[in-house]
């Protein structure tokens, strides 16, 4: 999805792991990225939010206690 000036060779587009990628990190449709122009997929494939920082900790900075998590659980007690 990126232009390239004459003369230079592209591999082609996987298209299965373009719809798996918008599917899973976007939570799009099949329907919706069919509706999407290819400036928008390129768009949203390198954005931030799709391509993300693999090398980024998801850890929290510190533990949580076994009474945080019971903290947590209660604010759903209501809830049916």
């Amino acid at each position: 999805m990126t232009q390239l000036s004459p003369g230079q060779d592209q591999k082609p587009t996987d298209w299965g792991r373009v719809f798996v990628k918008l599917m899973m990190d976007l939570n799009m449709s099949y329907e919706s990225v069919l509706e999407r122009t290819f400036p928008q997929i390129g768009a949203l494939l390198e954005s931030s939010v799709v391509g993300g920082n693999d090398e980024e900790d998801n850890e929290p900075e510190e533990e949580h206690s076994v009474m945080d998590g019971q903290a947590f659980a209660a604010l759903f007690a209501g809830f049916n």
